[in-house]
């Protein structure tokens, strides 16, 4: 399938959606805005604060299994990013204490998102207990848009958002949802790109199984 460059009002238009996850063209980098002829703002920024407009890929993806790279960013086995250095709205959990952590980045206007939070919160209910903490990252430009997300889909996990969106550029996520699953030793041991229903629910319940077992330092 070819992919379609849209230019559009992004406050009144929803992102261009695969069934199971949302490319974003063109990403905020560090250091790389200016040599690619990237601005270095955020995306949804880019052409002042009431009108946006986006430039997206259609993208469509719905067989792959979990990767072992997020595009050309973390890789399996990375230390994932320290979230506390990172300007983010909302209160973060105690990291401290040697949990295995599920990163999510994801934005209101992506339907795989609002399709994967209901599965999420059932992972956090199944698994919080046991040492399971969900983190999920808007990239949203606006607290007002989570806040009315998470009205009419609340759930029970940490939610915060990426101000500047420094830390997904850091992570170089392309695909909303993306999610990586971290090791108690703070180590990236899964990614996801996209969300497909009963087919992901089944591989984080394995993953997080499987890293809830494995050695290392408690809760």
């Amino acid at each position: 399938m070819s992919t379609s460059l849209l230019n559009r009002e992004f406050k009144n238009r929803p992102a261009p959606l695969s069934r199971s996850s949302t490319t974003l063209s063109p990403h905020r980098m560090r250091g790389e805005g200016r040599e690619r002829g990237v601005p270095s703002r955020s995306i949804y920024g880019l052409f002042g604060k009431t009108h946006a407009l986006v430039l997206c890929l259609l993208a469509i993806n719905l067989t792959a299994p979990a990767t072992r790279t997020s595009a050309d960013g973390l890789k399996v086995n990375d230390p994932f990013p320290d979230l506390t250095q990172f300007k983010l709205e909302g209160k973060l959990p105690d990291l401290t204490k040697g949990h295995v952590l599920l990163v999510d980045f994801w934005a209101t206007w992506c339907s795989p998102c609002k399709a994967s939070f209901p599965a999420l919160d059932r992972l956090h209910s199944q698994y919080s207990e046991r040492g399971l903490l969900i983190v999920a990252i808007s990239v949203d430009e606006k607290q007002q848009d989570v806040e009315r997300f998470l009205r009419k889909i609340p759930i029970h996990f940490t939610v915060i958002r990426d101000v500047e969106q420094e830390l997904v550029a850091t992570a170089k996520v392309t695909t909303m949802p993306t999610s990586f699953l971290i090791d108690r030793e703070g180590r990236v041991r899964f990614i996801h790109n996209g969300y497909r229903g009963g087919e992901s629910d089944r591989q984080y319940a394995r993953e997080i199984e499987q890293l809830l077992a494995a050695p290392g330092k408690s809760p």
